[in-house]
């Protein structure tokens, strides 16, 4: 469990960043572009989080913890949960895609768009890495710790019993986890190209389709994790998802770009 929660770490932290400064420096795709796309999900997430919080206390307001089946919870978490995912980090894509090509010519082409997908992907990698490394961190520490310090019986009891199930974890799960994250990374960036190509086509409907897929995506996640699903059955939903982002990726790098205002600019 522990070699494998390392390599879990390894993978989300290094490989995005080793991935960022490799094309960078070979001046495959612009930095600048991937530090937007870094700031674009931070940003994205200053929005989402609270809107979680705030739609979770008028859910409880409105006494639908009450009158909800839990079939039903399921569903409108799903929707509720994929919506503002897709709605935050979508647009907040294409608020910062539209004021960043206005003003960066040579990032109107596949590789700005698939730059600023590397540098969104890859930070919530690295971000969820490091709350990895915190887990592991605390759970050493209550590993090691006198559970006469953990508070009271009852206290140290529970403290037990989570320290317990989380080294018992199977080691393959931190593994998927870290197949996960790369996964997630190859569709980021082909939401990114899609809203890219939409900003400077000046066709709406590819911004459209990046905000829909997301939702489907996050939404279908979240249902199933409600259901019950095992993780090695969403993972695969994960995986076509990714096979999915992949070939659109590979359109889109052949298919020329449409520009409306600007001539157009090679994108390899």
């Amino acid at each position: 469990m522990l070699a494998a929660t390392v390599v879990q770490i390894l993978v989300m932290v290094g490989v995005p960043l080793a991935l960022a400064a490799l094309f960078v420096r070979r001046r495959a795709l612009p930095g600048l572009a991937v530090l937007l796309g870094a700031g674009t999900f931070l940003g994205s997430q200053l929005v989402h989080l609270p809107l979680n919080l705030l739609l979770t206390w008028l859910g409880a307001e409105a006494g639908l913890n009450e009158t909800l089946t839990r079939e039903q919870a399921v569903v409108s978490n799903a929707l509720v949960l994929g919506f503002t995912a897709a709605f935050c980090e979508e647009g907040a894509r294409w608020i910062a895609l539209r004021a960043a090509l206005r003003r960066r010519p040579s990032w109107r082409g596949f590789r700005g768009a698939l730059a600023h997908g590397l540098g969104h992907g890859g930070v919530e990698s690295v971000v969820l890495g490091g709350l990895v490394v915190l887990t592991l961190w605390g759970m050493v520490m209550a590993r090691n710790t006198d559970p006469r310090l953990l508070g009271t019986p009852d206290q140290a009891e529970l403290v037990r019993q989570q320290v317990e199930a989380y080294w018992a974890t199977p080691w393959p799960v931190p593994l998927l986890g870290a197949a996960e994250r790369l996964m997630t990374m190859v569709g980021h960036a082909a939401f990114s190209v899609l809203v890219a190509f939409g900003v400077v086509s000046g066709q709406r409907r590819w911004v459209l389709l990046a905000f829909l897929w997301h939702w489907a995506l996050d939404g279908l996640v979240v249902l199933l994790l409600g259901r019950g699903w095992s993780v090695t059955a969403i993972e695969g939903i994960v995986l076509v998802n990714a096979l999915l982002s992949a070939l659109a990726l590979a359109w889109l790098a052949r298919r020329p770009w449409p520009f409306r205002g600007a001539p157009p600019v090679r994108s390899s």
